[in-house]
């Protein structure tokens, strides 16, 4: 017997039960707690590059019907101003943070916007 066993035997066994309980509790908080980490560490990457992508092919539609009609009178200069300088901060930043996600989707965004400008600054 080690020493908590002969400790136990004086305690009636419901508090038996509520020690080996809590520490039971707390040993699966603790795993459970590194599982959800181990998770999160991995599926971080993936959400970001998910998120990401899906921005980016959101602007495709618009440049599609911008490339195809040339008509660009419907559109806000200033949005795509403030837009495009927005994804460039975000380059940038995806560049000093070595963000791999980030920097994919605004390299690939980044283009798109500007093209939107280039187009609305020439067809009005």
């Amino acid at each position: 017997m080690c020493g908590i066993e002969k400790k136990l035997l004086f305690y009636p066994p419901q508090i038996i039960v509520q020690w080996v309980d809590s520490r039971a509790t707390r040993c699966l908080s603790a795993y459970s707690m590194l599982l959800i980490t181990s998770v999160m560490e991995h599926c971080t990457p993936v959400i970001g590059l998910l998120a990401g992508a899906l921005t980016t092919i959101s602007f495709v539609p618009q440049v599609v019907r911008v490339w195809r009609t040339k008509h660009t009178r419907d559109l806000s200069l200033g949005m795509f101003i403030a837009m495009s300088s927005g994804v460039a901060l975000w380059l940038c930043y995806g560049v000093i943070q070595h963000d791999i996600a980030v920097i994919l989707a605004n390299s690939v965004t980044l283009p798109l916007a500007l093209y939107i400008v280039v187009m609305k600054l020439k067809h009005g």
